[in-house]
């Protein structure tokens, strides 16, 4: 049965490569993947680990690492490879780049999965996901620390570049783009964009607060595309609108 709307979310293909292969993909993963490395090695370079795979280890890629790998073997390369777009487990984001540490069987039983990427079945996805769902247990997440600190590290610089672009913002912290969102998403439960807005109110209030400068020059000063704009924001965030905060303080 072939099923097109599986292959977007899915994607199930044994790879091969001659001697030496580079890949670069500091844009960033677009899937989850599994893979069961067949016959030569890998180096695979993240932004914070390199891992060092060989014949018969199982690896994982987590959606949206942004890492370059090199590919090496004595005449052929081959791994299977098992990606999909979304993991359903609370705790799959923090899930790290690494080799997954399991018993022999359960590594080779992934490849029992067949890996023709045109006809994708739902009894390939049960199988698949079935086989993550017992690889998890043996799966190291990437320290929570470690997230919140480049969270820190994103606010602190909105905080004090508010009108730099997300992508500026990315290459600050060393991330892929994706992962950023990623990070304010889940970490904040709000996008940078929303992050960035609050700063921006914060700096308002500090106009509203100690000097008379209409309400139009502040919108003005901090960039918005229009006073009305600017207010909506305003009152979005605080609740009121910059009229009512001002007049709060008695100025």
């Amino acid at each position: 049965m072939i099923n097109t709307e599986l292959y977007t979310d899915f994607r199930f293909s044994k790879v091969n490569f001659n001697k030496f292969h580079y890949t670069d993909n500091r844009i960033g993963s677009s899937y989850h993947y599994f893979a069961y490395m067949e016959k030569g090695t890998a180096k695979i370079v993240s932004e914070n680990k390199t891992i060092l795979i060989k014949e018969g280890d199982l690896f994982h890629i987590p959606k949206n690492t942004s890492y370059q790998s090199y590919w090496n073997g004595n005449e052929e390369i081959s791994f299977y490879s098992y990606g999909c777009n979304n993991l359903l487990s609370h705790d799959t984001r923090f899930l790290d780049l690494q080799i997954i540490e399991c018993p022999k069987k359960l590594a080779i039983s992934l490849t029992s999965i067949p890996t023709d990427v045109t006809d994708i079945r739902i009894k390939d996805v049960a199988d698949f996901f079935t086989t993550v769902a017992m690889l998890l247990p043996y799966m190291k997440k990437k320290p929570l620390s470690n997230a919140n600190d480049i969270l820190i590290k994103a606010k602190k610089h909105l905080c004090s570049n508010p009108y730099c672009s997300n992508n500026e913002l990315a290459k600050e912290c060393k991330i892929s783009l994706p992962y950023l969102y990623k990070l304010f998403q889940s970490l904040e439960q709000e996008t940078p964009n929303t992050y960035r807005q609050k700063v921006l109110c914060d700096k308002a209030k500090d106009f509203l607060t100690t000097t008379d400068i209409p309400i139009e020059q502040i919108s003005s000063m901090l960039s918005f595309s229009s006073s009305g704009y600017f207010r909506k924001i305003f009152k979005k965030h605080t609740g009121i609108t910059p009229s009512e905060f001002r007049k709060s303080f008695y100025f």
